[in-house]
């Protein structure tokens, strides 16, 4: 006599849940299956063959060294190429010589994506901003000015402090570049004991721990799980409310003759637009300094990590960056 399967008595979904889900998995298969079918433009880069199925590249990514990874099918495929992760293409570009060509670039000066756009402000932030076409722009001279006088003087002092004991530079790097955007953005650096500053600097640490869980389209889709953006929301809301606060206490002391830092300026310009302006209000001044703290903390320290990093591995190249006047005031100390 054939043998009919149930379910356990705590099994805690029903056969309709059970159904459901198999009809969703079969369906999404099916779907990625004929998405990749679909034949690509010819001018696109090469793409990394291979890959598991729905996860493509995911799994190789997680479970080796991705820097190594990039780098060795950079020298298989070239300076640009495609790997596929969870269906979503990721453009890699390598060599200094073509990262350059794509920086001065025009096409390739702003970039958003749309689910980090709605939970950070709608695409209100400096894309948005720098690229409005026929209307007014703040100058991006005063961020020369302003940024020509900030350094990373703070950074020798943090490791003076280790005393030759092994050390991990990149927090240290990420508190002084998040110090110096506030110093370009609100005139003033804080002291790293600062509670206002320590709030921020927790903050922004929590939004990049959030930052990879939205990066999962297909969640968005399925009831029962959470929402991936819903961590970005939060932590973007208490960004905005400190940079408003630091709008208000800006207010009070704006010299329309001598400004002092971008905020002025751009509180300059809202003053001149007297409320009528459609290129620029306040929400967008505070999507705006949102986006700088938010794409210029983390890289920042990225990139003079790794440059420290290559002045280690180089002394020669060390020796030539000390004997260069403009830079031996930045490292010398080092």
């Amino acid at each position: 006599m054939a043998e009919v399967f149930t379910f356990p008595d705590s099994f805690p979904f029903t056969p309709l849940d059970v159904s459901t889900l198999l009809v969703f998995i079969v369906t999404f298969v099916l779907a990625a299956r004929f998405l990749k079918k679909v034949k690509n433009p010819g001018n696109l880069p090469p793409s990394v063959p291979g890959g598991w199925p729905l996860l493509d590249h995911l799994p190789t990514l997680v479970s080796t060294n991705p820097r190594l990874q990039f780098d060795e099918w950079a020298r298989e495929l070239g300076d640009i190429y495609r790997v596929k992760a969870l269906g979503d293409d990721i453009y890699v570009v390598s060599g200094y010589t073509t990262i350059k060509e794509m920086m001065e670039k025009e096409e390739l000066s702003t970039r958003r994506d749309r689910f980090m756009s709605a939970a950070m402000g709608g695409g209100h932030g400096v894309n948005g901003y720098l690229t409005s076409v026929g209307e007014g722009r703040i100058e991006v001279t005063c961020w020369r000015r302003m940024a020509a006088s900030q350094t990373l003087a703070t950074v020798p002092q943090s490791i003076s402090g280790y005393s030759e004991q092994p050390f991990d530079v990149s927090s240290d790097l990420t508190t002084a570049a998040g110090n110096i955007i506030c110093a370009l953005v609100f005139g003033k650096r804080f002291d790293y004991g600062d509670t206002r500053f320590q709030y921020l600097q927790t903050t922004m640490k929590d939004f990049g721990a959030d930052l990879a869980k939205y990066k999962f389209p297909f969640i968005h889709y399925i009831p029962i799980v959470q929402d991936g953006a819903e961590g970005l929301r939060f932590h973007s809301k208490k960004l905005q409310q400190f940079i408003r606060e630091e709008i208000d206490q800006h207010r009070l002391n704006l010299n329309p003759g001598d400004p002092r830092d971008f905020m002025d300026h751009c509180l300059l310009q809202l003053d001149q637009q007297d409320g009528g302006g459609t290129w620029l209000n306040e929400d967008n001044v505070v999507y705006i300094i949102q986006d700088l703290f938010v794409a210029g903390t983390d890289t920042t320290a990225a990139t003079l990590t790794w440059a420290l990093l290559y002045m280690v591995l180089y002394p020669d190249v060390q020796k030539k960056v000390r004997e260069n006047d403009y830079c031996n005031l930045y490292i010398h100390t080092f």
